[in-house]
C-alpha cells in the first residue's frame, strides 16, 4: 500500500500576511496527528519558502524537481499578451493536452510527470500523508487524476495562494476530499 494522504498547498507569494501562513500553520497542526505528514516540494523559491513557513520541525525530504510546474519554454515568464503566436497560445489553453509551448512541456507531459513522482512518493512511504508545496499546474493535474476529468474541466478549478487541496487514497484510487479550502 502506498500514502494514505496527500495534501497540496499553492505556495504563496512574499507580499501574502502573515495571517495565511498563520491560518495554514493551524490546518497543518490538525493534520500532524493523522500520520506525521512529510513536507515535499519543488526547487522554486517561492514553494521553499511556503515550506518552510509551515514544515515545524516535520521531516523535510529533498527538493524534487519533478513537482515543479509545467514548462513554458519560449514562453517561460512572459505576459501572454507579449507571446507573438497568439493562436498556438489559445490552442495550449483552450485544447489542453498533447499542444505544447514551443520549448516546453504539454499538459499530457506534465500530468504523467507528476503523477509518476506521486506513485514513487506513495511506494516509498507507505501509510504516510504528505504535504506538497506546489504551483497551480501540479495541484491541477492531480484534482484533474482524483475528479478523474477531462483537463479542460481541471483548468476550471481555481487554486488560491495558500489554500489546500486534500487528496485520499481510497485503494488504488485518488478520492478529492478538499479543493482550495482556504483554512
Amino acid at each position: 500500500s502506498g500514502l494514505s494522504a496527500a495534501s497540496y498547498v499553492l505556495h504563496f507569494f512574499p507580499e501574502i500576511l502573515q495571517r495565511g501562513i498563520d491560518r495554514l500553520r493551524v490546518k497543518i497542526e490538525l493534520k500532524q496527528e493523522l500520520n506525521n505528514p512529510f513536507t515535499r516540494f519543488p526547487t522554486v523559491s517561492r514553494a521553499v519558502t511556503t515550506a518552510d513557513a509551515i514544515s515545524q520541525g516535520r521531516i523535510r525530504l529533498s527538493h524534487e524537481p519533478d513537482l515543479r510546474e509545467i514548462h513554458f519554454g519560449d514562453w517561460e515568464l512572459k505576459h501572454w499578451d507579449t507571446i507573438e503566436d497568439q493562436a498556438h497560445l489559445r490552442r495550449f489553453w483552450d485544447e489542453p493536452g498533447h499542444v505544447r509551448p514551443p520549448g516546453g512541456e504539454s499538459w499530457f507531459e506534465v500530468s504523467a510527470r507528476v503523477e509518476r513522482t506521486v506513485r514513487r512518493l506513495s511506494a516509498s512511504y507507505p501509510e504516510r500523508d504528505v504535504i506538497v508545496v506546489a504551483h497551480m499546474g501540479v495541484i491541477l493535474t492531480q484534482v484533474q487524476l482524483a475528479l478523474q476529468i477531462d483537463a479542460y474541466d481541471a483548468f476550471a478549478h481555481k487554486i488560491d495562494n495558500l489554500s489546500v487541496t486534500e487528496l485520499r487514497l481510497d485503494g488504488d484510487v485518488w478520492r478529492a476530499e478538499a479543493i482550495n479550502h482556504l483554512p
